[in-house]
This record gives structure tokens, C-alpha cells and sequence, in this order.
């Protein structure tokens, strides 16, 4: 569930959602235990929440990390930042959406189930209003139709096509780090519960695309594993620094719908 801001800052103090934790067959499966909003976005020098690391200290190489950072920079012209009204007018709630074309947003089920009149801040500064054609929370998916022509669509791939310890990226909007935030992992393995991965996930990446190195989209981010639940207010959203994070304070796995359940769901709620 989303919950809500407590001091109720209109959409212009957006409020950011996120992923949280249930069980994933004694790992991971996918919620939203809350809202956090976040006064450090973009703050480069809160060491203690954003790390630079020198090649010694990466499990990536230099090349692996460069085209992370390329393909993430474009993969977030894609992103938006979630805001509504939560049900029953008690506060805001929020999360992550991305365009697959034709002005249809994908987002989960939980994020957008608790909160109405629902708009996406994108990246190039504008804020368009979008409806919710259809969401399910199993799948956690949600489809949002808008009115967003100059946002590009991302390029979806296959999954099953993933090898193991794979590089792998999201991008989403983390409490305490930042929006349009990029982070990597590696592809752990795809099971009955969707796809698992180890990129850095925390609350603020619901809704988030999961992505190749090569920029194909091939899951939804739905779920991770906290250890700490904190939080602070948020600014309007900026997109977060030139930054490969690979290491989120608090957090280990995170699962993602795969992107095949997706467009499964996209086919059958639009045509």
C-alpha cells in the first residue's frame, strides 16, 4: 500500500513511492510499504548515501560501468516521476513510470491502486496528466494512457534471453538518493515469481524498468529486500547525478515482473 504524506505537500513536492518487502520463496516478492520523499535528491555531497567508485572497489569493469551510465542517461529520458492524490484525500502518493509507446505508462498494480488524479513529471520538465486503463496486483502491473508525445518509448527484450550474473540497470526515483536514479546489479536467475536480480533496490524504485546494458527493457521493477526504512522530504524532481550506483545502504535483491507478462498485459488491456 501507499502510504501517505504527512504533511501533504501538493504534486509540485512530490512525494516518491517504493519498492519493499515480502516473502520471495524465503527471498523477495513485491509491495509498497510506503511513501518517502527526499530533501538530499541530487545532493552529490551526502557521501553517506551516494557512492563513486573507483575500479578497485567495482565488481564491473570499466567498459561495463561507461555503458551503464550511457544506457541509463537514455533509458530515464523514458522515466517519469508518479504522483497523485491518495484515496480518500489523505495526503500524496507516488512512484515510478516509463513509456512503451503510443502514450501508454507502465507502472505496478500497488502503485497506482491507493492514489487518484494521477500525474507523471518526466524528465524534460513537463507534467502530463494519465488515466488508469487497467492494473492487477498479480501480476503487479499497471498500464496508464497519457498525452505525452515528446517522452520516447524504451525498447523491450526478451528475458529468458538473460544470462546469469548478466549486468543489469534500473532506474527509478530511491528515497534518500535521488530521482531518475540509476543502479546496477546483475541478473541472478528467472523463476515462478518473475525475474531476480541484485541491482541496489530500495523504496522509490516501484514501477521502475529493469534493463540490459544494450537498453532493452526486460522487466518491471516491483519488490525488494529493506533493512532500514527511513526517510526525508523531497524538492521538486531533478534528475540525479552522472552516477552508476551500485550500492544502495540497506538493500540486496530486488524482483521485477517480467517484461513478456508486461506487453501480455499491455496487448490485453489496449486493443
Amino acid at each position: 500500500m501507499v502510504d501517505a504524506n504527512p504533511d501533504g505537500r501538493t504534486a509540485t513536492r512530490r512525494g516518491v513511492l517504493a519498492a519493499c518487502s515480502v516473502s520471495f520463496t524465503g527471498v523477495l516478492a513485491g509491495c509498497t510499504n510506503g511513501l518517502e520523499t527526499n530533501e538530499s535528491a541530487g545532493n552529490e555531497s551526502n557521501d553517506e548515501h551516494h557512492h563513486h567508485y573507483h575500479s578497485a572497489e567495482s565488481r564491473f569493469t570499466d567498459e561495463e560501468r561507461s555503458r551503464a551510465l550511457t544506457t541509463g542517461k537514455r533509458v530515464r529520458e523514458s522515466v517519469a516521476v508518479l504522483s497523485g492524490q491518495r484515496r480518500g484525500g489523505n495526503g500524496t502518493g507516488g512512484g515510478t513510470a516509463w513509456h512503451i509507446g503510443d502514450g501508454y505508462f507502465v507502472t505496478n498494480g500497488h502503485v497506482v491502486r491507493q492514489v487518484t488524479d494521477i500525474d507523471l513529471h518526466t524528465l524534460d520538465d513537463r507534467t502530463v496528466a494519465a488515466d488508469v486503463v487497467e492494473n492487477s496486483m498479480d501480476p503487479d502491473v499497471a498500464v496508464l494512457r497519457t498525452d505525452a508525445p515528446s517522452v520516447p518509448a524504451v525498447t523491450t527484450g526478451d528475458e529468458s534471453s538473460l544470462e546469469s550474473e548478466q549486468p543489469v540497470l534500473h532506474v527509478g526515483h530511491p528515497a534518500l538518493v535521488g530521482e531518475w536514479v540509476i543502479s546496477m546489479g546483475r541478473f541472478v536467475e528467472n523463476g515462478p515469481f518473475g525475474v531476480l536480480t541484485d541491482v541496489p533496490s530500495k523504496r522509490g524504485y516501484s514501477g521502475s524498468p529493469l534493463a540490459t546494458l544494450e537498453g532493452d527493457v526486460v522487466g518491471l521493477t516491483t519488490g525488494a529486500v529493506p533493512r532500514d526504512r527511513t526517510g526525508s522530504p523531497s524538492d521538486d524532481p531533478e534528475p540525479d547525478g552522472d552516477t552508476v550506483h551500485e550500492e544502495l545502504s540497506g538493500y540486496t535483491y530486488a524482483h521485477h515482473v517480467p517484461i513478456s507478462t508486461v506487453e501480455d498485459r499491455l496487448d490485453e488491456w489496449t486493443r
